[in-house]
Parts: structure tokens; sequence; C-alpha cells
């Protein structure tokens, strides 16, 4: 690509960049060339000489020279001066790189990899030096070092030094949301020297194919994603009213902060806080999630702080995501850790905040801004890590919100963490699991628990099942499942939940009997043998159930034959005979009546046998 810019100036000397956006609100409009060496004139010595180079000028092509009197073009950049747009220092910077072909072509080609993106193991300024010299610039020393400075200056990144020189950057600053104004400016600039897009040409695609991104460290999908106009949803969207069931959890949730959903496998705990999830979010759930707001940011712009104007700016009611823990989750995985970035010459390692430190972070900006929107955090099989570890010092920023808490790790200049009252926390727990430990005391009375039990009426209410048989053949299978577990509250622990029973939703009433056999079979069968076999229920369990259910296919040495068992359900299910079978019908009751006399019967002629005795079916 060749670098835009088509003059030469000054690259040994050091404009104050981030003043000329004040000197350019100073001007007068309309403004001159005279005018405009003038207004930066006054930011410092022999900056008037850049005047005719950062400006464009009405009516004058790349091949003329302004004179004192060439009006001063009101582009993007002049206006976000005038305006006092926060991008207008990063528009100075891009009309600087416009300028200069010099400068173009350090960025494009050395500063900057194939990605669009500052290239760390570059951006040195004794390399950048060596670069320039190879390219004919004289005094290649002081060229690099006021390049370099002007990222600085112009709001790109923070530098690392090593005495006066700059040797790299700790910090890449915001940029994104000068990318809109960029376009612009470049499509005026297009404009101005005779240079007209065809109709219709969209500015992004132009400021992208002359490498536009690159002179703000975006990379092309970043540079056009921050180019169009956010989603603009006005005022805070509004929630409707608490669903009836979800109310008792809004409650608690509310006055505690953070509830656990526990109760035995397939009671729809999960479910039920996908729910929560789509009323917190007015039904936005997907646009509310955090890591979609964060994929939507430059990935060096990924920052608590961004992300909570993003959803602000938005007007979302609530920004939401979720975790699932497991039993070698740890608090560096959970809360703040070190992470490994390159650096020139090898890496170094950023202490970062995970996803519970991001969303701390996250709701703490927000409460600074004045926003109404609310952080909401599932934490899916919350039971199945080592919570107390998990959290460290975080279970008493739980209890005391807004409080700030000390950290081993220091992210952002501070070593404090607040758990901030506009975030909450739901959890799910799974009573069945033995494989983990139970919750210590002192983290059990900083949640509330609520129980989500197996319940009938779910499936008896259920829309989605195809037809009548199958909604009856489900309600068979869970009545005789739930029977196993009568008895004791340690068995209703463990019970069968009612998801195991639901419809997907088939079309056909053999499709969604065909689903719940399959489930039946696959599912609750298999994991009723696994509770048999830790004694979990009485021995001979499974052998009641299929009693029960009056089936033919049957257990043998703790396995079963799913595929028969599959079309036995099945069948049963559609035949409409699932379940135990019908007693026996009792005997009939006759009435006794006299015998008709027995007709006697004459012996055959010419023969000597005894006549037949009468039958004994006759007699009274």
């Amino acid at each position: 690509m060749s670098p835009v810019g088509d003059k030469e100036g000054s690259l040994t000397r050091h404009f104050m960049l981030a003043d000329i956006p004040g000197a350019v609100a100073a001007m007068p409009q309309p403004a001159t060339l005279a005018d405009a060496q003038a207004a930066l004139d006054s930011v410092g010595n022999q900056h008037g000489a850049l005047a005719a180079r950062l400006f464009a000028f009405e009516g004058v092509s790349a091949e003329q020279t302004p004179t004192a009197a060439s009006a001063v073009l009101e582009d993007a950049m002049v206006t976000a001066c005038r305006n006092h747009d926060p991008a207008a220092l990063l528009l100075v910077w891009c009309a600087l790189v416009m300028a200069d072909h010099r400068v173009g072509d350090a960025v494009e080609n050395f500063l900057t990899g194939s990605d669009g993106k500052l290239d760390a193991s570059h951006f040195d300024g004794t390399q950048l030096e060596q670069y320039l010299s190879a390219r004919g610039v004289g005094s290649a020393d002081k060229a690099a070092s006021n390049l370099l400075r002007w990222f600085e200056t112009a709001g790109l990144v923070v530098p690392r030094r090593h005495g006066p020189t700059i040797i790299g950057f700790d910090q890449q600053l915001p940029t994104a949301h000068a990318a809109a104004g960029l376009a612009q400016l470049v499509a005026d600039r297009m404009a101005a020297h005779r240079l007209r897009p065809a109709p219709g040409a969209d500015p992004v695609a132009l400021a992208l194919g002359i490498g536009a991104n690159r002179w703000l460290n975006l990379t092309p999908g970043e540079f056009e994603a921050a180019a169009k106009p956010p989603p603009q949803l006005g005022a805070p969207t509004p929630r409707p009213a608490v669903p009836a069931h979800l109310a008792e959890l809004h409650r608690e949730l509310y006055r505690k902060g953070q509830v656990i959903l526990q109760g035995p496998p397939g009671t729809g705990k999960t479910y039920l806080a996908h729910d929560f999830v789509s009323w917190f979010t007015a039904a936005l759930d997907g646009q509310s999630r955090l890591a979609t707001l964060v994929e939507g940011l430059p990935d060096h712009e990924r920052t608590p702080r961004r992300v909570a104007e993003v959803a602000a700016n938005m007007g979302l009611a609530g920004v939401w995501d979720i975790v699932q823990f497991h039993p070698s989750l740890t608090y560096d995985d959970f809360v703040r850790s070190l992470r490994a970035e390159p650096v020139a010459g090898g890496v170094t390692f950023v202490p970062t905040n995970r996803i519970f430190g991001f969303v701390c972070e996250v709701g703490r900006h927000l409460a600074s801004m004045g926003a109404a929107v609310e952080v909401l955090l599932l934490i899916d099989e919350i039971n199945r890590a080592d919570i107390s570890k998990v959290l460290g010092e975080l279970i008493y920023g739980l209890e005391y919100r807004d409080e700030p808490v000390t950290t081993p790790y220091v992210v952002d200049g501070s070593a404090s963490l607040v758990v901030p009252k506009n975030l909450y926390v739901v959890g799910t727990m799974n009573t069945a699991d033995r494989s983990i430990a139970l919750i210590d005391y002192a983290l059990r009375r900083r949640f509330v628990y609520l129980d989500v039990t197996p319940d009938r009426g779910v499936i008896s209410g259920w829309q989605r099942f195809a037809g009548q048989a199958s909604q009856d053949g489900a309600l068979a299978l869970f009545d005789a499942a739930t029977r196993l577990f009568e008895g004791s509250a340690e068995l209703r622990t463990i019970q069968v939940g009612h998801s195991y029973f639901l419809s997907d939703g088939a079309a056909t009433v053999d499709d969604d009997a065909d689903v719940i056999a399959r489930r039946f079979a696959y599912e609750v069968v298999p994991l009723l043998f696994e509770y048999e076999a830790e004694g979990r229920f009485q021995a001979l369990g499974l052998d009641a159930l299929f009693d029960d259910l009056a089936l033919v296919t049957r257990p043998l040495d703790g396995a079963v034959n799913q595929i028969d068992l599959v079309a036995e359900v099945r069948d049963r299910i559609l035949a409409g005979t699932l379940g135990p079978a019908p007693p026996a019908a009792p005997a009939a009751t006759t009435t006794a009546v006299p015998a008709a006399p027995a007709t006697p019967v004459p012996a055959p002629a010419d023969t000597d046998e005894e006549p037949a005795p009468a039958s004994d079916d006759n007699t009274p």
C-alpha cells in the first residue's frame, strides 16, 4: 500500500499537537490560510508553517499551493475542533499523517503490523531511527523521537522510556471514538482534491481502502465496527412487571444481593436463571451480554469503563454474563491474575481482572456515571468449585457492598476491588452431586438459598406436547420415578426432575413419544442405576420402577437393553398403556338353576357297550 500524503514538512520540529484543537476552535469562521497560520503560531513558534499542510482549502487541489486568502475547508477535523469533540486531537494527528507521506510510510509500513495494530517489537526509537534513515529522512534520530512522541501527545499510547528514548509502550489508549470522524475526514479530503467517490460509496470503505485504520491503531474490523453509528435505544429500556414464577427470586436477590437456586437434577434451575436474565435485560439478552459488548470493542479498549459507557449509551436496563464453576477453578481464574503480554524482546506479566473482577469494575463505573444499568452474573454449578478459595477476600465484599477489599494484584493502579451494590449474583447448585464438598457456613450465610423442586404441574401445564398421549406418557413416567424417592428428605434431594419428561416441541405425537422414551432410557434410567449402585435408595428400586410401569424389558446385572426399552416405552406411550396393568376382573357370580333332567341314552343296537354317563357339567 502506498502511504497517503504528498508533501514533506519538517520532522525535526516537535509540533505541539495537544494545543492545536484549541487553536483551530479559535479561528474565525469562515477562516483563510492566513487565519489558520496566525492561530497555529499562537501555539508555538513556526507552527504556522504547518497550516498549509494540515488543512484542506476550498477549490485548491493537491497539486496547487494555497494563497493567504484561500478559504479553509470546514471538514471533519475542523468541525471536531470547533465542537470540542473528544476525537478532535486524534483527527489532528490523522491530518498530520495525511499531510506527510514519510509519516504515513512509517506508520503503515513499520510501526503497525499486518492487522493494522501497533507492532510492539517495532515501537522503539532506535529501530524507527534506522528505518527512517534507510528511507533517506534527514536527522532520523530527531524525526524518530518526534514521531513516537506524537503517538503519545495525540492520545494513542502511554510510552515506555529509557532515559529520553522511547523504547515501547505500557498501554494502548482508546481511539475507536475517532473512527467515524476519520472516515468522514477522508471523504472530505478526497472531495476537496476533486476525487469524488461514486454515488452511494461508503466513507468507511474509502477510509479502509487507504489503510486509515492503522492511524488509529485499529484492525479493519475494529475500525468498521467503531465507525458505524452505535445502536441507540434512547432512554433506559423499561422492564416489564416481574412474572409470578420469578417473584421470590427477584425479592430475595434484591434484598440480599446473591441467591443460589438449589435442587436435584432436571428441575430447571438454569432455565429459571435464564428466565430471570430475560426479565432483567428487558428481553435484550443477546445485546446485553457482557461478552457481546466486549467483543464489539477494539481489543485494547475492552476495559470495564468502556463497557460501562457503551451499556449506558445504549440505554440497557441491565448487563449480564455467565460462568460455570468446576473443581479446578481458582481465584486467578475468577477474580484477578497475571496475564502474559508481548513486549519488545519478550513478554511481560500484567495484572488483570478476570470475570468477577471485570463485572465488579463495570458495575462500579456504571454507578459512578449515575447510570441506572444493573449488572448480573450467573454462576452455574456454583458448588462444584471450592468457593471459599475461588472468592478469597471477596467473601467479605459480597456482604459489605461498596467497601474496597484489598487483593493480591494491582490492576489499573489499585490493589482494591469493590463489589458494588448494583451487581447481583445468581448461582445454581445440584443437590444430588456428591463429588463436591458442602459449602462452609461462612459462605452459606452470605447467600439466600431457594429450593427448586421437581414439579408435576410443570409437565401437566407444558404447552409444547404434540398431543395428549405424549403428555399422559410423560406424566406416567414422572409419577413412577417420583415414587422411588418417597419416604425421606434425603431422597428428595436427588429426585429426578421434571425437565427430563418435557417435550421439545416435536411436530407429531410419534416424534414426541420417541423423544420422551429416549430421555427415559438414555438419561433417567442410567442416573437411577448410578443412584442404586451408590446405595442412595433401596436395592431393587429399579425393579420396582419397571414393575410399576408394567414394562416387559427388565434390568439385568445393573444394565438394561436401552434400544428395546426405547421401543417399548414409545409404543406404550402411543397406545396409552404406560403404567401399572389394570387389576384382574373378579370372577363373575351366577345364580344356580335346576339342571334339566338327564336324557337317557339308549344303548346302540348290536353292541355290548355300556351307555355313557350324563355330563357332570349340568350337575347343580
